[in-house]
Protein backbone atom coordinates (compact mmCIF):
# COMPACT_ATOMS: atom_id res chain seq x y z
CA UNK A 1 0.00 0.00 0.00
CA UNK A 2 2.85 2.22 1.23
CA UNK A 3 4.52 1.60 -2.41
CA UNK A 4 1.41 2.99 -4.73
CA UNK A 5 1.61 5.94 -2.71
CA UNK A 6 5.36 6.54 -3.52
CA UNK A 7 4.17 5.60 -7.17
CA UNK A 8 1.38 8.19 -7.29
CA UNK A 9 3.44 11.25 -5.58
CA UNK A 10 6.41 10.47 -8.40
CA UNK A 11 3.48 10.47 -11.30
CA UNK A 12 2.66 13.67 -9.51
CA UNK A 13 5.82 15.14 -9.59
CA UNK A 14 6.77 13.82 -12.91
CA UNK A 15 3.79 15.58 -14.57
CA UNK A 16 4.69 18.62 -12.48
CA UNK A 17 7.90 18.84 -13.83
CA UNK A 18 7.44 18.19 -17.36
CA UNK A 19 4.73 20.71 -17.53
CA UNK A 20 7.17 23.40 -15.62
CA UNK A 21 9.46 22.58 -18.35
CA UNK A 22 7.16 23.66 -20.96
CA UNK A 23 5.77 26.40 -19.51
CA UNK A 24 9.84 27.79 -19.23
CA UNK A 25 10.19 26.42 -23.04
CA UNK A 26 7.11 28.16 -24.15
CA UNK A 27 8.41 31.81 -21.98
CA UNK A 28 11.42 31.50 -24.51
CA UNK A 29 9.48 31.11 -27.88
CA UNK A 30 7.81 33.76 -30.28
CA UNK A 31 4.43 33.63 -31.07
CA UNK A 32 5.13 32.76 -34.49
CA UNK A 33 7.22 29.29 -32.89
CA UNK A 34 3.98 28.76 -30.80
CA UNK A 35 1.63 29.08 -33.64
CA UNK A 36 3.59 26.85 -36.07
CA UNK A 37 3.98 24.31 -33.36
CA UNK A 38 0.24 24.58 -33.20
CA UNK A 39 -0.16 23.79 -36.69
CA UNK A 40 1.91 21.10 -36.82
CA UNK A 41 0.60 18.91 -33.66
CA UNK A 42 -2.57 19.54 -35.57
CA UNK A 43 -1.92 17.99 -38.83
CA UNK A 44 -0.46 15.18 -37.07
CA UNK A 45 -3.34 14.68 -34.85
CA UNK A 46 -5.61 14.83 -38.06
CA UNK A 47 -3.24 12.41 -39.87
CA UNK A 48 -3.60 9.79 -37.12
CA UNK A 49 -7.14 10.15 -36.50
CA UNK A 50 -8.00 10.16 -40.69
CA UNK A 51 -5.86 6.86 -40.47
CA UNK A 52 -8.15 5.58 -37.79
CA UNK A 53 -10.82 6.19 -39.94
CA UNK A 54 -9.33 4.74 -43.23
CA UNK A 55 -8.33 1.30 -40.94
CA UNK A 56 -11.70 0.97 -39.98
CA UNK A 57 -12.93 1.92 -43.60
CA UNK A 58 -11.06 -0.92 -44.98
CA UNK A 59 -12.00 -3.30 -42.39
CA UNK A 60 -15.57 -2.81 -43.00
CA UNK A 61 -15.46 -3.19 -46.50
CA UNK A 62 -13.45 -6.47 -46.04
CA UNK A 63 -16.17 -7.51 -43.26
CA UNK A 64 -19.00 -6.53 -46.22
CA UNK A 65 -16.80 -8.83 -48.62
CA UNK A 66 -17.90 -12.04 -46.50
CA UNK A 67 -20.72 -10.74 -45.07
CA UNK A 68 -23.20 -9.91 -48.17
CA UNK A 69 -26.53 -10.17 -46.60
CA UNK A 70 -25.77 -6.26 -44.63
CA UNK A 71 -24.77 -2.43 -45.94
CA UNK A 72 -21.80 -1.49 -44.72
CA UNK A 73 -21.03 2.17 -43.24
CA UNK A 74 -17.42 2.43 -44.92
CA UNK A 75 -18.17 4.95 -47.04
CA UNK A 76 -18.44 7.35 -44.52
CA UNK A 77 -15.17 6.45 -42.71
CA UNK A 78 -13.95 6.91 -46.11
CA UNK A 79 -15.49 10.51 -46.94
CA UNK A 80 -13.92 11.84 -43.76
CA UNK A 81 -10.71 9.70 -43.26
CA UNK A 82 -9.61 10.60 -46.72
CA UNK A 83 -10.18 14.04 -46.91
CA UNK A 84 -8.91 14.54 -42.99
CA UNK A 85 -5.70 12.78 -44.07
CA UNK A 86 -5.14 15.32 -46.88
CA UNK A 87 -5.80 18.65 -44.74
CA UNK A 88 -3.15 17.06 -42.15
CA UNK A 89 -0.67 16.16 -44.31
CA UNK A 90 -1.34 19.82 -46.35
CA UNK A 91 -1.11 21.21 -42.65
CA UNK A 92 2.38 19.54 -41.80
CA UNK A 93 3.85 20.12 -45.71
CA UNK A 94 2.90 23.90 -45.42
CA UNK A 95 2.76 24.74 -41.63
CA UNK A 96 5.97 26.88 -42.52
CA UNK A 97 3.56 29.39 -45.18
CA UNK A 98 0.65 29.08 -43.00
CA UNK A 99 2.97 30.61 -40.07
CA UNK A 100 4.09 33.09 -42.69
CA UNK A 101 1.15 34.22 -43.43
CA UNK A 102 -0.82 34.32 -40.17
CA UNK A 103 2.33 36.47 -39.03
CA UNK A 104 4.03 38.39 -41.97
CA UNK A 105 7.61 39.86 -41.57
CA UNK A 106 8.13 43.48 -41.09
CA UNK A 107 9.92 43.82 -44.16
CA UNK A 108 6.35 42.64 -46.54
CA UNK A 109 4.77 45.16 -44.54
CA UNK A 110 6.76 48.06 -45.34
CA UNK A 111 6.72 46.89 -49.19
CA UNK A 112 5.07 48.98 -51.59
Amino acid sequence: MGGASVLQVSDKFLSAATLFAIIRLIKHMKAPDIFGIVIRVLGILLVLWSLWYLTFGVAFVIHALHDTGHESDSGAYFTTGIPGFIVGIALLRFGRMIVRFGYPSEKQDSEP
